[in-house]
Formats: structure tokens, sequence, C-alpha cells
């Protein structure tokens, strides 16, 4: 829970249209510099272990499954080899006396190498980029009383964090925020390393947490997802890329199309992006999905499903790939 025990009033687009410019601007630069001091308070603040243990206890049965799965992830760019002596595929010119005579298994196709004839060609060579976008606007905050939307945002991010503690080599995690003060507020970025230790990551999850208290409302959900997937797509070095993008399915309060986000989901090809909405009110997340192309929106209203989401996610990326 994380009201603080104070009540909160969301304006209408109406209303906020009412109050003047200068207003406006006031508004915004207090938020601004309470939000300043709240972010020193935090990096001055003693580590709360007993907190983040109860944390990373809730969903702990959750990051050992993620740890599994993320475990026996293939790589996908995975050296191809001739393979002879095959039943289908194109005729080995090596072969034809043996053709003539009737043996059948007389062709050759391209395909990752038998593991007992080159081990290491089965290697991933570059990491994987998971490229997490979480929502930290304020409807994260001011609703969360509602059905706990932020909580499962804190919960997701804990479960991403633990469950990807010494895979560094085989994953290279980025974090980003988006909100009504803009499409990217960066928590971890692409060149360096996740926290490490729970003192760390606990100030990453209250920054996360404080943002949603102090930023300005509105969405820019479009925008951060557009963003992620373009700078995901310039990464050479990547096995694969995922864009994972953590919203609560607040778009229609802000004139947002379900068609436009599907749009950016798909718009670079070398880029694998999701939508998973956390939060579902009037049951938005569920409209959202079957709107958005198949396969590319999950609704997980229970943080215990995300493991599972992330299962399917790149369970369909792999069989995608081998095609």
């Amino acid at each position: 829970e994380y009201m603080g025990g104070h009540q909160v009033h969301q304006l209408s687009e109406e209303a906020k249209a009412d109050i003047s410019d200068e207003a406006l601007q006031a508004a915004r630069e207090m938020g601004r510099q309470a939000y300043l001091e709240k972010l020193k308070e935090i990096d001055m603040s003693e580590f709360d272990a007993d907190y983040y243990q109860q944390l990373v206890a809730t969903v702990q049965p959750q990051i050992l499954q993620l740890r599994v799965i993320l475990q026996s992830q293939e790589a996908v760019t995975i050296d191809r080899v001739w393979l002879k002596r095959q039943p289908q595929g194109e005729l080995d010119e090596n072969m034809l006396v043996d053709s003539v005579t009737g043996t059948t298994s007389v062709y050759k196709r391209r395909g990752p190498p038998k593991s007992n004839s080159s081990p290491s060609a089965n290697e991933q060579k570059h990491p994987k980029y998971p490229v997490f976008v979480m929502d930290i606007s304020a409807s994260m905050y001011a609703l969360n009383h509602r059905d706990g939307r932020l909580d499962r945002l804190v919960e997701a991010t804990v479960m991403i964090l633990e469950a990807l503690d010494g895979f560094e080599n085989k994953y290279k995690c980025v974090l980003l925020g988006h909100s009504g003060d803009g499409p990217k507020h960066v928590f971890i970025d692409y060149n360096e390393p996740a926290p490490k230790s729970p003192k760390d990551r606990l100030k990453l999850i209250q920054k996360m947490v404080t943002h949603t208290q102090f930023c300005w409302s509105g969405d820019s959900t479009i925008e951060a997802t557009n963003l992620a997937i373009r700078e995901a797509a310039k990464i050479t070095d990547a096995d694969d890329r995922f864009v994972f993008v953590v919203s609560d399915a607040n778009l229609k309060r802000y004139g947002i199309h379900p068609q436009e986000l599907g749009k950016s989901l798909v718009l670079e090809p070398s880029v694998n992006a999701f939508a998973i909405f956390i939060a579902s009110e009037f049951d938005e997340g569920r409209q959202l999905q079957q709107n958005l192309p198949a396969g590319k929106a999950y609704v997980c209203l229970n943080t215990g499903d995300l493991p599972n989401t992330f299962k399917q996610v790149f369970m369909t990326t792999m069989l995608r790939s081998r095609v």
C-alpha cells in the first residue's frame, strides 16, 4: 500500500483545461522541487533490509520460476552448417552414386550443428536484451487503493531484478519508465549494470514509486513504446531484443486508440515487443488485448501470472526464429 493515508483526487482533462498556464507552470515547478527533495531523501536514507526481504518473499516462487525459464532459453543466432545424409533437403552432389543405388539419405540442409560435433556452436555469443518500459504514471499511484496496480508494478520489478541476478552474460536488462512527465525515465540504462545489492535495488524501486507520486498527469505510452523499440533495434551485438511495455491500461482517458499501440508494437521486425497490462479498470485491459495484434498483449492482474507470460513470449519468439 503506497497511498500513505493521503486522499488523491484526479482532475478530468476538461477541468485541467480551465486552469491558467501560469498556475499550471507554478504547480509543475513545485512538484518538481518536491520530487528532487524526495530523491535526495531516498539516497540518504538507511537501508530497510526487512522491508526488501518482505518484497522478495512475496514473489519468491515467481522468481524461481522465471530463473528456470531464463536459464532454459537457447541462443537465437546459432551458427548454421551443412548437415549431410539427410532424408530431405538439397541433393548432395557427393552422394550422387549413392542415390543411384537406392540410398534415401542423400540430401543436405542448413541447420544448427549436432551438439556432439561442435559444442561451442550452440553457445550464446551475445546477450539478449530485455527492455522493460514500466508505467510510472500518476494513475498508478492514484488508483492503487482500488486494485493494487502499483503493488503489482513493485512486485514485478523485484521479480525481474532478482530473477536476472547472475545471468549478466546472457541477459542485459534495461529498465525504463514512462509517465505524463515524459516517455523515457532511465532506471537501468543500456550501457550500465543492473543494481546488485538489495540496498541499491530497493532505492531503484523507491524512486519508481516516488515518481508516480510527483509526476504530472498524462500518458506517453505510445511515445515510450516507439522510443524503446527504435533504441533496441539499434543494438548490433544482441542475440535477441525484447521490449515489454508494462501499463495500467489507462489509455482511453487520454484518447489513445488501441490501433496506435498495435502499430507501435510491430514497428521494428528485429524487436519482439509486447504489452503487459497489470490493471484493467472497467475491463479496459481485456478490451485492449482483443484489439491488438494476436500474441502481442497479455493481461496479468496477478503477479503470479507474469512468469508464465514471459515463458509464452520466449517460446513464441524461439519458434518464430526457427521458421
